[in-house]
Parts: structure tokens; C-alpha cells; sequence
């Protein structure tokens, strides 16, 4: 070397940085190539409408194409927004792509990216993507009174605390008897309400709310036992009667309804164990 020359050294992956990805390609000819890695993210606006991001990583070489697919049919011009980016610590390639979707629970969306003349797809469906949102209702269950039996206005009543009951079914159970409720909204409450004859109660032995939401593993649902109890009518110290009125466990009254002559009223009755 003479006194006018002068040597450098540059490491390997300084002179990989200086030059382009197809120059970083050539170098990179003695790697295997390295198949993507596919995950997509969700982010859950509201229980219809998320955004889906594919993000497509740690793969070799940068040539890739990223579609999208909604319950297997293509979705026109997806996956266009993609740019792969060079992670410099590797030499892998990186990059995502994104939709804004409106779905329903049956509804799978499918990221495929195209690498090297090999798929790798990832699925995933509003279950699996926005669980977190789901809202675990409260159920209370109302069996009607023996008030309310006399004077035919007996009604079983289901109270669901949750701020919407969308994709929700709610039923009632008279023993092993389906039965459909009406249900009227109200602010953070649903009340599911079934009118039920006396004779008709008569016949059954336990009730059973259950509410089946979208995505839940399990229905929420709660159950009440129905009782015969006997019952004494005393009006002045003398007996009227002695009957079996169909009353709820536990008793929600100290007193009953009765038929004196034919007509109805209430009296100041004890109960007879």
C-alpha cells in the first residue's frame, strides 16, 4: 500500500443498507426464501361495523400479493393498498392491508397473501374478532301472584339488564314446553312478558328464562320452581273454604285472593301449613 492509499472497511450489513431491495435480493441468493407470517387485528366500532387488518410479516423475497376474501368470493380490488417495507434488522420484508367491513356472525373474512407461488391465509369471523364487546346480560325472573291469577291477568315475566339485546333470542320454558315471549324495550332493560292461563299454570311445575346470545358459548338463563299450597279462607272467624290455589316459591304475599258466593276479593286469610 502506498502513502496515498487508503483502505476502509465497511461491514456487511452497513453495505446492505446502501443499496436497493433488488441489489439486497442478489445478496441474499444463498437464503432460503421465508414464507409470510399472517395475522389480522380487529378494530370493533360497534357490534356491526369493524375494520380488519391483515398484517403480513418476516418473509423473503419482497415480491407478494395480499387479497382479501369474504365467505370465499373475492372482494374486488382488496389488498391494493399493501407497500412491503424492508425490516433492516433481518432483511425480511414486512406490510399490511385493511378493510372496513359490515357483518353478521356467519360472515368469515380471509386475508391470503400469494408468495413465491404459495398461499398462506388467515380467517377470522365477528366471534372471534370482537368477543370483547359482548355484553353479558342479567336475567331476573317474575312469576305472576295469586292476585293476579284471580283476576286473569297472570303474566310471566322476564327482566334482561343489557344496553341492547340485538342478535339475541329470548325464550321461555314451561316445563320442557318452548314457549316465545313479547319483549318491550325500555332504557338498559328488556322485559320479556308471556300471558299465562290459570289452568295452564296448573299444569306446569318449573319456569325457565333463557336469553341466547350471538357469540356466547352458553345461554344466560335462570329457573323457578311452581308449588301447590293449601290455603284457609276466614272471613269473621268462621271458614269460607279450603282450597288449592297455585301460588310461587318463595310466597310473595301473606294473603289470598278468594271466590265468596261467586265473587272475588281479597281477605285477611293465614295460611295453613
Amino acid at each position: 500500500m502506498t502513502a496515498n492509499q487508503i483502505s476502509c472497511h465497511v461491514p456487511e450489513r452497513m453495505r446492505a443498507q446502501g443499496r436497493s431491495p433488488h441489489q439486497r435480493e442478489r445478496d441474499h441468493t444463498a437464503m432460503d426464501n421465508k414464507r409470510p407470517t399472517i395475522l389480522i387485528l380487529a378494530s370493533c366500532k360497534n357490534w356491526t361495523q369493524a375494520t380488519l387488518f391483515c398484517l403480513v410479516s418476516n418473509y423473503w423475497p419482497h415480491h407478494i400479493s395480499v387479497t382479501w376474501f369474504k365467505n370465499g368470493k373475492l372482494l374486488t380490488d382488496s389488498g391494493k393498498d399493501f407497500a412491503a417495507m424492508l425490516n433492516k434488522k433481518d432483511n425480511t420484508y414486512f406490510g399490511k392491508s385493511e378493510i372496513s367491513v359490515n357483518w353478521n356472525e356467519t360472515d368469515t373474512y380471509t386475508c391470503k397473501a400469494t408468495h413465491q407461488g404459495q398461499d398462506s391465509l388467515q380467517d377470522v369471523t365477528k366471534c372471534s374478532a370482537c368477543k370483547n364487546i359482548i355484553e353479558e346480560p342479567v336475567v331476573e325472573l317474575k312469576l305472576p301472584s295469586n292476585e293476579d291469577l284471580q283476576n286473569g291477568n297472570a303474566k310471566i315475566k322476564c327482566l334482561i339488564r343489557v344496553s341492547n339485546l340485538d342478535n339475541s333470542q329470548v325464550s321461555l320454558k314451561l316445563n320442557n314446553d318452548m314457549k316465545i315471549p313479547q319483549i318491550t324495550p325500555a332504557k338498559n332493560v328488556y322485559t320479556a312478558t308471556y300471558m299465562i292461563s290459570r289452568k295452564e299454570l296448573k299444569e306446569i311445575k318449573t319456569v325457565t328464562c333463557a336469553v341466547n346470545r350471538a357469540c356466547s358459548p352458553m345461554p344466560v338463563e335462570i329457573s323457578k320452581g311452581v308449588a301447590y299450597s293449601p290455603v284457609v279462607f276466614i272471613r269473621d272467624g268462621r271458614i269460607l273454604a279450603l282450597s288449592w290455589l297455585k301460588t310461587v316459591y318463595p310466597p310473595d304475599m301473606d294473603y289470598c285472593v278468594g271466590h265468596n258466593y261467586g265473587q272475588v276479593s281479597i281477605l285477611g286469610l293465614r295460611r295453613i301449613p
